[in-house]
């Protein structure tokens, strides 16, 4: 079997090389494009996590995918990836529609234990953000109620990736504003830096359109532990040429000035 975080980190990874953390005014950031580019990188590789064969990733985008290509598969237990369309509680399971799929997926109480019971990850003080949920999981054919479907074999593997709607990740109301707010602007940018070397540690935002190019840290949080990283990270940036641009939403209500482009 396969833990949810290393599904988590594999399409985390296809995130990453299909370069969407990499925002520019002039990109396409549909979520079509997106699963193109996701696809092409599949294909292009003899395996991904575990040594499972690339061949065994499915994709609800495909052409015609339904829920009965699904046992055609020789594996026992084939990967979907696959926008979600809706993700509700019914009765001891989850009801998950994936978009392209024609039936349901039923994914077991303990498949994913932080789901929101309303819906998906994009809701925050009972207010629904624009954007896409991205699925990941590993299932096996079923039959719910007397009615053709899926319910993931093993608990645990299961995971979401959530992006708004310019296809970026964030992790709070606060992130999810301020990079609406430099798409808004313009900007030239990087989200969601894990795989890129910054010195151990991982700004919010990296703006490109500077010289040199600027750091930007969004402060939400006052317990010991994260003041404490807070402080590591200061004396951190302390030490490199970069400027910091810092915003603490708690403290101020309006967007920071973001720094002139380069010419």
């Amino acid at each position: 079997t396969r833990s949810s975080t290393s599904l988590g980190a594999y399409l985390k990874y296809l995130y990453t090389m299909a370069n969407l953390h990499y925002y520019r005014p002039d990109k396409n950031n549909s979520i079509s494009h997106a699963f193109k580019i996701f696809y092409h990188i599949i294909n292009n590789s003899e395996s991904i996590i575990d040594d499972m064969p690339a061949k065994d990733v499915l994709f609800s985008l495909n052409p015609g995918f339904k829920n009965k290509d699904i046992p055609a598969t020789k594996v026992k237990y084939p990967i979907i990836i696959g926008s979600i369309e809706y993700l509700v509680k019914h009765k001891s399971v989850y009801k998950l529609k994936i978009k392209g799929l024609d039936k349901p997926i039923y994914v077991n109480n303990d498949a994913y234990k932080n789901i929101d019971n309303s819906s998906s990850h994009r809701i925050f003080n009972d207010e629904k953000l624009e954007g896409y949920d991205i699925a990941i999981l590993q299932v096996g054919r079923r039959y719910f109620k007397n009615e053709s479907c899926i319910l993931t074999c093993v608990g645990i593997n299961f995971d979401i990736l959530t992006l708004d709607k310019n296809l970026l990740t964030f992790d709070s109301y606060h992130e999810y504003s301020f990079g609406n707010y430099l798409v808004e602007s313009k900007r030239d940018f990087i989200k969601d830096i894990s795989y890129i070397d910054t010195k151990n540690f991982t700004p919010d935002y990296i703006l490109r359109d500077t010289c040199p190019e600027t750091y930007v840290e969004i402060w939400g949080m006052n317990t010991d532990d994260y003041l404490t990283r807070k402080q590591e990270k200061l004396n951190l940036y302390n030490e490199i040429e970069n400027p910091l641009l810092e915003w603490e939403p708690t403290k101020e209500k309006n967007f920071p000035e973001l720094p002139k482009k380069y010419s």
